[in-house]
Parts: C-alpha cells; structure tokens; sequence
C-alpha cells in the first residue's frame, strides 16, 4: 500500500488520528500530573505514530511530526 499524506485523508480518518494523540496525552497527564514536555511529546508520537500506520494510513513520521509540531 502506497502511504498516504496526510492531507489526502478524510476528515474522519484524520479525527481518528486526532483523537488517539489526545488520548496519548490526557494518559500521560494522568500518570504523571503534568503534561509532556517536547522530548515526551515527541515519543507519544512516535508511539502513536507507529499504531496510526498499524491502521493502514501510513504517514511518514516526520509529516505526522510536521502537523504536531
């Protein structure tokens, strides 16, 4: 499967992409009272990252990092 942008996504696909980053985060809020900081940030998404192209999107981390950051 080619990989796809970003921008070439639905909006639903991309509220799924959305949705799990913020979860990312509201998780390691809860576990840690604060929220993350840039290099934290940046391995809740490389991890989540990594589950959005176990979903079959398949954007390069560095344009998921691009819309993030």
């Amino acid at each position: 499967m080619k990989a796809k942008g970003y921008k070439d996504l639905k909006q639903k696909q991309k509220a799924r992409i959305s949705e799990k980053m913020f979860m990312s985060v509201c998780d390691y809020y809860r576990e840690n009272g604060r929220m993350p900081e840039n290099g934290e940030l940046e391995k809740l998404a490389e991890a989540v990252c990594g589950k959005i192209m176990g979903m079959g999107y398949g954007i390069p981390m560095e344009e998921f990092a691009g819309i993030l950051f």
